[in-house]
């Protein structure tokens, strides 16, 4: 599986790109395609979703919305370290889970990287990159519905992302990973 519907009509991917070997990213990178993916566990309002993520490899979020999708407000956090987690829609540090920035989908919208002082990012990666990037921890993107939406939509739910290397996810998962092919970049188009 290469996206995981969060609402309906809204769907989330992880478009891999060659991590990067300066400090980090000024713009979002072109896509060499999306990664692999699994569910791994799923609780009442809570999924969990294990995404390969190669060594050398770094990845960008697409979170698509069709054209006829109900509004969704989307949020990500990134944990930092016990309770700790940062808002990656805003860059700030938060220490109550709820109190996130959400976007709403559709349209689309897409999450560069850990966001950084200086206006730029630093790309979601497996494994520290060169130059010191340092490595992503687990990720939840919380999805709730448009309160000016129409009553009787779902209430929200988190979808909890963890990044594995090609060994633990092939395990984890039974799909093989795709290798990374830069020939085959579709420039932002969405896959088919």
């Amino acid at each position: 599986m290469f996206e995981y519907a969060v609402a309906e009509g809204v769907f989330v991917s992880f478009q891999r790109y060659r991590c990067p070997a300066a400090d980090g990213l000024t713009a979002l990178p072109t896509s060499a395609g999306a990664l692999p993916l699994c569910i791994v566990g799923a609780t009442d309002g809570a999924v969990r979703l294990l995404v390969a993520l190669p060594a050398g490899e770094a990845c960008w979020i697409g979170i698509t919305g069709a054209r006829h999708a109900a509004p969704a407000l989307i949020g990500l956090l990134a944990r930092t370290g016990g309770n700790t987690w940062l808002d990656l829609l805003s860059g700030v540090e938060l220490r109550n889970f709820t109190a996130h920035t959400s976007t709403c989908v559709p349209p689309s919208r897409q999450v560069i990287g850990i966001p950084q002082n200086d206006g730029g990012w630093l790309p979601f990666c497996l494994e520290p990159g060169l130059d010191g990037l340092p490595a992503s921890g687990d990720l939840v993107l919380v999805v709730g519905p448009d309160p000016a939406g129409t009553a009787g939509q779902p209430s929200a739910v988190t979808v909890e992302i963890r990044f594995a290397g090609i060994q633990d996810f092939e395990r984890d998962c039974g799909e093989r990973v795709p290798e990374l092919n830069t020939d085959s970049v579709y420039k932002g188009r969405r896959l088919p």
